[in-house]
């Protein structure tokens, strides 16, 4: 016979297989019913029907509680009265109704002394934060929502009308992208704009393409690992990611991007 550890003031699920449908106690016609008695110490009981408990109304050693079946498994669910103590036994009888006869599972249940609490589990180390690097908008004089090229160049990055973004990285995740709302492209584009309307679209054409577009070529040289090398005067020497990034934009990149497809819409709007 099977005995099972019942934790003082808690409560213990046990389990046993049948071969019945999960609706055998809620079937319209010959519904079934499971009959549990409490075999010792001497309480008088029985639990009958579908699920109602009504063990032992003289002396409730145990409570009761079952479920339908669910895959054809019956779940019991025991927890002890105050008057059984540490150590003490009780024979559980589980009879199923069964045109054959019934089926019946008996097993013991002895209260236990109470489960220690559970150790804390140990702090976990914080995760990464993942997403998109800082954007740092600047322009020469600095104002709403920007800086100024003295406060960035105070942090180590070099600033004037030619730079149009420098990413800035950690390791090799990319931390920051700062870019210049005072470079010579944006500069020299703005010019030709009539109205605020049109420079509201192209500022914010000019934030996301520079910003998107220097994710996605730093994101993928990373990714594949590239080597980048520079050749001067028939001298090979290795560049960092952030100063060809920076490069490639300060010499026509950018003006590409303000140019591609944005001269329609000024044009739609003017």
């Amino acid at each position: 016979m099977k005995m099972f550890r019942l934790p003082r003031g808690e409560s213990r699920r046990i389990s046993f297989s049948t071969d019945v449908e999960d609706r055998y106690f809620d079937r319209a016609e010959d519904p079934g019913e499971i009959q549990i008695d409490i075999l010792r110490p001497g309480g008088e009981g029985t639990r009958g029907g579908n699920g109602e408990a009504d063990i032992g109304r003289h002396d409730r050693t145990l409570d009761v509680v079952t479920s339908s079946p669910s895959s054809g498994r019956i779940r019991v669910t025991v927890s002890a009265h105050e008057d059984l103590s540490v150590g003490d036994a009780v024979e559980v009888r589980a009879a199923l109704s069964n045109p054959g006869g019934p089926f019946v599972q008996t097993f013991m249940v002895r209260v236990s002394d109470a489960e220690p609490p559970k150790p804390a589990p140990a702090p976990r180390e914080p995760e990464p934060k993942l997403g998109l690097p800082e954007m740092v908008l600047v322009s020469q004089q600095g104002g709403e929502n920007r800086r100024s090229w003295e406060d960035v160049e105070s942090s180590g990055i070099p600033m004037n009308h030619d730079k149009v973004v420098i990413p800035v990285s950690e390791g090799e995740q990319l931390s920051k992208i700062v870019i210049n709302m005072d470079s010579r492209a944006f500069m020299g584009f703005r010019k030709r704009l009539k109205s605020e309307e049109q420079y509201e679209l192209v500022e914010q054409r000019y934030i996301s393409a520079v910003y998107f577009h220097c994710l996605f070529i730093y994101a993928t040289t990373i990714g594949q690992k590239y080597a980048l090398r520079q050749t001067v005067d028939e001298n090979a020497q290795d560049v960092e990611i952030g100063v060809y990034i920076a490069d490639l934009f300060q010499q026509s990149y950018a003006e590409f991007l303000l140019n591609f497809d944005t001269s329609a819409i000024i044009d739609a709007i003017a």
